[in-house]
């Protein structure tokens, strides 16, 4: 009977479990199937809104997020709360739209994080949102929308980069980001859009204005020299459209002169009453051969400024290079007869420089230059007497002293294009009390005190030049 009672009571207990299990699935069912009724909520976004969105233009910009949206560059974003944002027309929750919304969002998320939040535009942490999607994604890891579709962006994900709607000067580079050695303007420090480098040749033909003296034979004077032609080469480094460091070279210039002369002739040296002087081949010699030489060259390096671009000055550091050579062979019968002559001035200092020019037109411009400046002279002088290979003579000297120099320069240019300017002109260089062979004067060449050089002869070079410059 005990046993009876038992089975009932458990009958009971199983058959109300039963009933209230029941009971819990159809209000279940009647819940989901009132939910499914309801309109999506505001704050939530769509499968269709996602795929809208990939679509530049198709929706207004609704936050200031990265111009990524999706892919490895994506980066997690706030989306506005449900007041500020309006509620869309229509809605289809069907359960492929909210798969697709879900397998969209689960691809293409790759949030970028900064001390483990999630960051938004102007480097501040996104606030999470706790809207669901229809798939119950939460839709601050939809990507945003933006009205800009271009993009500047670090090679470095981890490193956030402003939009360009952020700041007024668009997207930079990231500071964290190395520069690329292997870029050798970026090595130099050269400028990407200007011009770096200007590289300039100009033709000079310059005349030694001063040729007379220097004779040694009494057969007769020397003719004048003729000009010679060099360049000038000017290597150039543009610190913008107002400075620049040049580097010029000028020369080298070598002016020459020879002279034949029929014997009996003597020379002008003085050998005293010495028997050398009768012994010497140099004279009554059966003839006179004679030649001078002069070299001149340039080195600058100049910090040129500019104000307007129509005039220019300039500050440098010059070294000039003066030499002289006379050299007289003398034949009589089997012997011979040398006398050698050389001075030598290095000129180095400073100058200082001042050049205006005038538009003619839109090509053409017409301007004047001048360079003035002051050197150290480190001058030195020797000559030589040889009979056959006897050496009568040999004596030297030097001196140091402080000179100046002065380049007055008139030019027309030609504007070929934007970066290439052709050139002509005309310019003088005049040298202050140099030391010069025909401005020694010599005593008793045997005599132990017979040379005292001499620096007081001025030079002046003169001539036309003409040129081209290219920027690069």
């Amino acid at each position: 009977m005990s046993r009876l009672f038992i089975a009932m009571r458990w009958k009971r207990v199983l058959t109300m479990a039963l009933n209230a299990l029941l009971a819990a699935t159809f209000a279940a069912k009647n819940e989901l199937h009132a939910q499914s009724a309801d309109p999506v909520p505001s704050g939530a976004v769509t499968s269709n809104d996602f795929l809208q969105s990939m679509t530049p233009g198709s929706l207004t910009n609704r936050t200031t997020s990265h111009p990524f949206p999706i892919g490895p560059f994506a980066a997690p974003v706030r989306v506005p709360e449900a007041e500020s944002q309006p509620t869309p027309a229509a809605h289809n929750p069907t359960a492929n739209g909210t798969r697709a919304q879900a397998t969209a969002t689960a691809e293409y998320q790759v949030p970028a994080q900064e001390h483990g939040q999630p960051v938004q535009d102007h480097g501040q942490p996104a606030q999470e949102s706790s809207q669901i999607v229809g798939s119950g994604v939460a839709s601050s890891s939809l990507p945003q929308v933006v009205d800009n579709p271009r993009s500047d962006y670090s090679p470095d994900i981890t490193t956030r980069i402003p939009h360009a709607g952020s700041m007024a000067t668009g997207a930079i580079r990231s500071a964290s980001t190395p520069r690329a050695p292997w870029r050798l303007r970026d090595w130099l420090g050269l400028d990407p859009i200007q011009p770096n480098i200007l590289v300039g040749y100009e033709v000079m033909h310059l005349r030694r204005s001063n040729d007379s003296g220097g004779d040694v034979s009494k057969g007769g004077d020397f003719g004048r020299m003729d000009p010679d032609i060099s360049g000038r080469y000017t290597v150039t480094r543009l610190l913008g459209s107002l400075e620049q460091v040049e580097f010029v070279f000028t020369g080298p210039f070598h002016w020459g002169r020879n002279m034949s002369i029929p014997g009996p002739v003597d020379s002008n040296l003085d050998f005293g009453s010495s028997q050398a002087s009768n012994s010497s081949a140099l004279n009554a010699a059966d003839d006179h051969r004679q030649s001078q030489t002069i070299q001149l060259a340039s080195y600058e390096v100049n910090h040129r400024s500019s104000g307007d671009g129509l005039s220019s000055y300039l500050v440098g550091l010059r070294i000039l290079d003066h030499n002289e050579r006379y050299h007289l062979e003398s034949t009589k019968g089997a012997s011979t007869g040398d006398f050698r002559l050389s001075t030598d001035n290095v000129l180095a200092g400073g100058q200082v420089g001042l050049s205006l020019s005038r538009p003619l037109s839109q090509r053409f411009s017409l301007g004047a230059s001048m360079s003035l400046g002051a050197y150290f002279d480190f001058a030195s002088g020797s000559f030589q007497v040889l009979n056959d290979s006897t050496t009568l003579a040999d004596k030297s000297d030097h001196d140091f002293r402080v000179t100046w120099m002065a380049q007055p320069r008139g030019f027309l240019n030609y504007r070929v294009t934007e970066n290439s300017v052709l050139y002509a002109g005309y310019e003088g260089w005049y040298f202050r009390r140099l030391a010069t062979a025909a401005d020694q004067r010599l005593g008793n060449v045997l005599s132990p005190d017979s040379f005292a050089l001499r620096t007081r002869d001025d030079q002046l070079f003169y001539g036309w030049t003409a040129g081209i410059s290219a920027k690069f």
